[in-house]
């Protein structure tokens, strides 16, 4: 297994529908991504990956994260990929 890279950080508002973590380059090539919550649990609906280059990867989540845990990891489609945004939907 190799190392993961943390490509941005977002503090959730329990009062929002959605956040996004906009990654700021090099934007590197990723085949999967995983993501950790700290401090609260937080009930993920969705998430949308957006591309350098403009494509577009929806993924349904629906998964609850306890405090201080983690998501599964989450292949990206067509191999390897340049990451510009993460939107995520709770």
């Amino acid at each position: 297994m190799g190392n993961w890279r943390v490509l941005g950080t977002t503090h959730a508002r329990h009062t929002a529908d959605h956040d996004a973590i906009v990654v700021q380059g090099p934007y590197d090539n990723f085949r999967k991504i995983k993501f950790t919550v700290r401090d609260a649990p937080l009930n993920i609906r969705k998430m949308i990956v957006i591309f350098d280059g403009g494509g577009v990867q929806n993924i349904e989540v629906r998964y609850e994260i306890p405090k201080n845990g983690g998501s599964r990891e989450i292949d990206l489609s067509g191999g390897t990929k340049s990451i510009r945004r993460i939107d995520f939907l709770v």
